[in-house]
């Protein structure tokens, strides 16, 4: 598949993702390229906080660490 065709299927329309990671430079560097793909990325540092979020407003998909330093993980 050319290079094109796989960029097209990348591109999003706007669809929110939740991003958890305890890594702050890990949910920066997800939450930009989201962003630029044409996402509406949101992002938290634990899995307390995706809870929460998800509590609050829906999202279309959640992208999780599934181990974390402290608190509730991706697992």
């Amino acid at each position: 598949m050319p290079d094109s065709k796989i960029e097209e299927l990348m591109v999003g329309n706007g669809e929110k993702i939740l991003v958890i990671d305890d890594d702050e430079k890990q949910r920066e560097i997800a939450a930009s390229l989201l962003l630029r793909l044409g996402y509406e990325p949101q992002t938290g540092a634990s899995g307390e906080e995706a809870v929460s979020a998800i509590g609050k407003q829906s999202v279309d998909m959640l992208l999780l660490d599934m181990f974390m330093s402290s608190g509730m993980g991706g697992r």
